[in-house]
């Protein structure tokens, strides 16, 4: 599979995100580097806890629906511009995973920010996912005022687990 930069989404420390038929794509950058955690090792270790994370939320029966669905590791074949060349040195082409896509008009909001944190089915997600061990503290939230149907990404292991 190849990335083209013409379907990218949003940029965070660790990875960029695009869309590419109806799927989002978390590919994570090869730097700079910001010791410890930012750095190529460092990402690694991020992305596979974050693939563990996804793996293991739907084990719990809340959390299945409020997790958003993980489609499994991408290994990419290269990243491209707009012109068509290849940018892969950027990236690690290795660590990409796909996740479920939500609307461009969908806002997600930190689990950490206090307009979350005033629901209780927020807190009893969060709840859930610190008993399986899975740490929030970097996670967003979508659809975070229905009850129904939010959606939580960014999630990873905590350290040790």
């Amino acid at each position: 599979m190849v990335i083209d930069m013409r379907s990218y989404l949003k940029s965070g420390n660790y990875a960029d995100v695009f869309a590419v038929g109806g799927i989002a794509y978390k590919l994570f950058k090869s730097g700079p580097d910001v010791p410890p955690r930012q750095t190529k090792e460092g990402r690694r270790r991020v992305f596979e806890s974050q693939c563990k994370a996804f793996r293991l939320a739907p084990l719990d029966p809340f959390l299945r629906c409020h997790t958003a669905e993980f489609h499994g590791v991408q290994i990419l074949d290269d990243v491209i511009d707009a012109d068509g060349k290849s940018i892969q040195g950027s990236y690690l082409l290795d660590c990409c995973y796909a996740i479920e896509l939500f609307g461009v008009d969908e806002i997600d909001i930190k689990a950490t920010d206090e307009r979350v944190r005033g629901y209780e089915y927020i807190n009893k997600a969060l709840q859930r996912f610190q008993e399986l061990g899975i740490n929030t503290s970097d996670s967003s939230v979508f659809r975070h005022n229905d009850p129904e149907r939010f959606k939580f990404i960014d999630i990873e292991m905590k350290d040790g687990h």
